[in-house]
């Protein structure tokens, strides 16, 4: 198996392994590119998100090879290690129609967090490794308004949601069981 880590000089390299599964690999850092986006409405920010640019090439921030040295079929899932950056408190305000941000934990407000995410708004990484976390909850934002022809055109409401980390852990099997799920019946757990 060879994968993309940060090496001694800040770029990325290629790390080299032969392993038995199932097993956890990486969690090791890696350098990514993003582009931005901040969508505004009445001189306030209604959205902002960082678009991930992907490069699977060798020594890119997704590249992945694996070679089968068994007769069985190989599964694997991604799961993102990132971590989470919640938003300074002082940048809320800049959000339109934030209506419940006198009722929630400013400082812990997420901006960015580690992807994939169940649709119960917790990251795959913690429902397989709860003990990664150093907290039990976090508020993820979210927004209302409409849409036409993919672009948002109004905000009538921004809010944060709670969302609890307290969840049952999973096994390796499970999460790939559940990516499985997801992809052979479209279901939508991610």
């Amino acid at each position: 198996m060879q994968y993309s880590v940060v090496g001694s000089d800040g770029k990325n390299e290629v790390k080299t392994q032969i392993l038995s599964t199932p097993c956890l690999i990486g969690g090791e850092g890696v350098v990514v590119v993003y582009d931005s986006i901040v969508g505004k409405q009445s001189g306030k920010t209604s959205f902002s998100q960082l678009v991930l640019k992907r490069n699977y090439g060798e020594q890119g921030a997704d590249f992945l090879s694996i070679t089968n040295l068994s007769s069985s079929a190989i599964e694997y899932a991604v799961i993102g290690n990132q971590p989470f950056i919640f938003y300074p408190i002082a940048e809320l305000t800049r959000f339109h129609h934030f209506t419940n941000i006198e009722e929630i934990d400013k400082g812990r407000v997420v901006k960015e967090c580690p992807t994939p995410v169940s649709r119960n708004g917790v990251p795959v990484l913690y429902l397989l490794r709860p003990d990664l976390s150093s907290f039990s909850y976090f508020y993820a934002m979210l927004s209302v308004g409409k849409c036409e022809d993919n672009r948002l055109t109004s905000v009538s409401e921004t809010y944060a949601k709670k969302i609890e980390l307290n969840q049952p852990t999973l096994s390796i099997r499970e999460i790939i069981d559940l990516y499985k799920t997801e992809y052979d019946h479209e279901i939508r757990f991610l």
